[in-house]
């Protein structure tokens, strides 16, 4: 076994430590959503913990996978390619992370919030041996793994508000857009692997209409919230930018799916799920 990781970047890179920070912001934005009084809880710092290492663990694994399509890609952003780290030390990252994410949910945890962190463990591994070269299949997960933070927040601190739930379902969408966009952008190297991702499937245009389906769900949900539980607060109004961004990605991507046009939008769309997750966050304190 040959085990190597240059740097702390390397790592950080290797497990998308910016993506593992968010989806551990989630778990307490979540809880926000669902009543929590901002005292302090144990439960939800472990929550925290466990949120990032469950997202350290299946990007570590999906890395070491999908090393052959990352150089058939030239994706340098990936460290493996550039071997700064080798697929021995990413796949005992995952493995590690894993491990660690659920032995500290069965101890510290409630039960329902152990049942979730240990589902998702499963299918992350299922889905990088097997689901993501699926049609739709893999995109759909990865969009789950978005929405369930959110949900998982509200859970650790004994149930699920409303606010929470409406926002899961936009960071679904949202995020089902965004990886058949980054799908796209990919069809060259998972083509040569021979993956079946929508787009090799069903061709660019149909599924650039898939993605934009899905951005119009999430327009149309996060609009909800102003005639029912936040219809009174001024505070919920700046998701209205989230919206005209996710418009104009939609109205780019419809007619134009260069691969200029996919990495700008999928930027545009982090930065609108963003300023969704301020605007929930808002209205909710």
């Amino acid at each position: 076994m040959h085990l190597r990781i240059r740097s702390l970047k390397s790592f950080a890179e290797l497990v998308r430590l910016e993506h593992g920070l968010m989806y551990g912001i989630g778990v307490f934005i979540g809880a926000i959503l669902s009543g929590w009084n901002l005292a302090f809880s144990s439960a939800l710092l472990v929550g925290f913990i466990v949120s990032v290492l469950s997202e350290f663990g299946a990007f570590a694994l999906n890395d070491y996978f999908d090393v052959k399509a990352d150089i058939t890609n030239r994706r340098r952003d990936r460290p493996i390619v550039r071997k700064e780290v080798s697929p021995d030390a990413a796949i005992l990252v995952s493995i590690a992370s894993f491990l660690l994410a659920n032995a500290l949910a069965f101890f510290f945890l409630n039960s329902e919030a152990f049942s979730v962190v240990f589902l998702l463990s499963i299918v992350s591994m299922l889905y990088n041996v097997a689901l993501k070269n699926l049609p739709l299949v893999g995109n759909l997960f990865i969009a789950i793994t978005m929405a369930v933070p959110f949900l998982f927040g509200g859970l650790v601190i004994g149930g699920i508000g409303q606010p929470a739930v409406f926002l899961s379902a936009i960071a679904f969408f949202v995020g089902a857009g965004r990886e058949v966009m980054k799908d796209i952008e990919d069809v060259p190297g998972d083509r040569k692997v021979g993956a079946k991702t929508l787009p090799i499937v069903i061709g660019a245009k149909w599924s650039a209409r898939f993605a934009v389906l899905c951005y119009a769900l999430a327009m149309f949900l996060s609009s909800v919230p102003f005639f029912t539980f936040f219809s009174q607060k001024a505070l919920y109004a700046p998701v209205l930018f989230t919206d005209v961004m996710l418009l104009e990605v939609a109205i780019r991507l419809w007619g134009n799916q260069s691969p200029g046009i996919l990495r700008w939008g999928r930027k545009q769309t982090l930065y609108a799920v963003a300023i969704g997750l301020a605007s929930f966050l808002l209205a909710s304190l």
